[in-house]
């Protein structure tokens, strides 16, 4: 019995210091300076996917990592699907709407982002 305590407790601590040190090893959050944002905003309005080459090209110009880029692509698409669902909430609220204004907002919002044209 003593030695099965034994063994639990020294299981324990090998766990306590497993996770202590993936916290201490968990990086801090990348603070993106405005230049980054506007580069990477406009790299993602031409596309909303990245290839593998673009990844490293755009690593490499703003001088961040790759791994970083995917990140902020895969939030940034998470985000843009959001907003976008928002959007067509809105619409279907604005059915009643004679002038066609929500879809004219609709419509540009999606243009500016993507820069396509949207199918009616």
């Amino acid at each position: 019995m003593l030695v099965v305590l034994k063994a639990a407790v020294a299981d324990a601590r090998c766990s306590e210091s497993k996770m202590a040190s993936v916290e201490t090893r968990r990086r801090s959050r990348t603070v993106f300076t405005g230049d980054q944002l506007l580069q990477l905003e406009r790299q993602f309005t031409a596309n909303i996917y990245l290839t593998r080459l673009r990844r490293i090209h755009i690593a490499q110009l703003l001088q961040l990592t790759e791994q970083q880029i995917k990140i902020w692509f895969q939030n940034r698409r998470v985000k843009y699907m959001k907003e976008l669902s928002m959007m067509t909430e809105d619409d279907a609220d604005d059915d009643d709407d004679v002038s066609g204004s929500a879809e004219r907002r609709r419509h540009c919002a999606c243009q500016r982002r993507t820069g396509r044209k949207q199918r009616p």
